[in-house]
């Protein structure tokens, strides 16, 4: 990130030096190599935007379908709410509110559905071994 904001700032002293038509104060081999290193800032930050877009809709799948199972088991008017938001778009959702909204979801979804979680927070008993044929139907 400092080398972006470095970039800004002589691409900033650039655009001065050409409004005041100050040709002479232009090093013109800074200009090339600002925007080498901005095209490669470019598609560095391009790739980050495409794999927060990735995240983001994998975010809005799971919040949606967990709040589809919380509404099937118990309405909840702020759930139907967030469901028709979620459902929609996730364009106008940021990361942080995306994360939030997911950290809720997950804690009525597991309040709804103890039992989907009943076996991650303790251990396994392990009973008596069985014969396989007493569950024969």
């Amino acid at each position: 990130m400092p080398q972006i904001h470095k970039s800004l700032e002589k691409i900033e002293a650039f655009c001065r030096y050409l409004e005041a038509e100050a040709m002479e104060a232009i090093n013109f081999d800074d200009i090339r190599a600002v925007l080498e290193n901005s095209v490669q800032d470019l598609k560095g930050l391009s790739q980050i935007a495409a794999e927060l877009a990735c995240l983001k809709e994998e975010y809005r799948a799971r919040i949606a379908g967990m709040l589809r199972a919380n509404l099937a088991s118990r309405k909840d008017e702020d759930d139907a709410e967030l469901l028709c938001r979620v459902s929609d778009s996730f364009e106008g959702i940021e990361a942080e509110e995306l994360v939030r909204l997911y950290d809720r979801t997950v804690r009525r979804f597991r309040e709804n559905f103890p039992a989907s979680f009943k076996y991650l927070a303790h251990g396994a008993e392990r009973g008596a071994r069985r014969d396989w044929s007493e569950h024969k139907i």
